[in-house]
């Protein structure tokens, strides 16, 4: 299993929903990252197995996935004032990680939503 950095900065193992190679966007080019899907967030890694995250999304019911134009199969996750831009290489990675990400925010919505008492 892979170890991801939770979003309050500790490092240790968090089931993964979904793990992979993307491409994410930085502020000069593309890179090739290896990125873990969890209950809470969206993590990256230089290359696989790697034990400390080089970043990450909170994935909350307020977060949101929205494509991104400029690129084939490229979309975002937005959480808050923080977004994180990645590229699938085909069309059927793009539909699993978004499907994968929407099914996590709606979760987070769920729970969050039991919490307050509605």
């Amino acid at each position: 299993m892979a170890a991801a950095e939770d979003v309050a900065g500790t490092t240790g193992p968090l089931p993964a929903i979904l793990e992979g190679k993307l491409l994410k966007r930085g502020s000069v080019s593309w890179k090739g990252r290896h990125f873990v899907l969890s209950e809470s967030a969206l993590s990256y890694y230089a290359k696989a197995g790697e034990a400390k995250s080089r970043g990450d999304i909170s994935i909350t019911g307020q977060s949101r996935v929205s494509d991104f134009p400029k690129r084939v199969h490229a979309f975002q996750v937005i959480t808050g004032d923080k977004s994180l831009t990645v590229c699938a290489n085909s069309e059927e990675e793009y539909t699993e990680w978004k499907d994968a990400i929407k099914q996590r925010i709606e979760s987070a919505l769920k729970a969050e939503d039991e919490l307050s008492g509605g």
